[in-house]
């Protein structure tokens, strides 16, 4: 077990809580700035947070963080184009092999992951 830190960027405040479960929990769970009752975001783990009354270190933390979510943004969208064009490379070297039921039967479960990867 370990703490994990919410923080209200508008108030300055900071939630620890102790987590046991997976980020997909943690993102799910809403966790309320405890002074002005609206969403906090979530920092992590062991992030190191400035004192409330240093407004531009404050400022330059929650830049911080929104950079950080953009960036991982980007690279989940490139993994995603990457397992895309994976796929779809592997579908065309199957289907230019001699057909067979098991092959046929392969190459429609690639599509089917390549249509739920969309």
């Amino acid at each position: 077990m370990s703490n994990r830190t919410w923080v209200c960027f508008e108030c300055r405040q900071s939630v620890r809580r102790t987590a046991e479960y997976s980020w997909d929990e943690r993102r799910e769970e809403e966790i309320l700035c405890p002074e002005c009752r609206s969403p906090c975001v979530y920092l992590g783990y062991m992030i190191p947070l400035p004192p409330r009354r240093d407004v531009r270190a404050w400022q330059d933390l929650n830049a911080q963080m929104v950079q950080e979510r953009i960036e991982e943004r980007e690279a989940s969208q490139l993994r995603n184009v990457r397992r895309k064009h994976g796929l779809e490379k592997e579908i065309a070297k199957l289907e230019a092999r001699a057909q067979n039921p098991g092959l046929e039967g392969l190459i429609k479960q690639l599509r089917r992951r390549l249509r739920d990867a969309e």
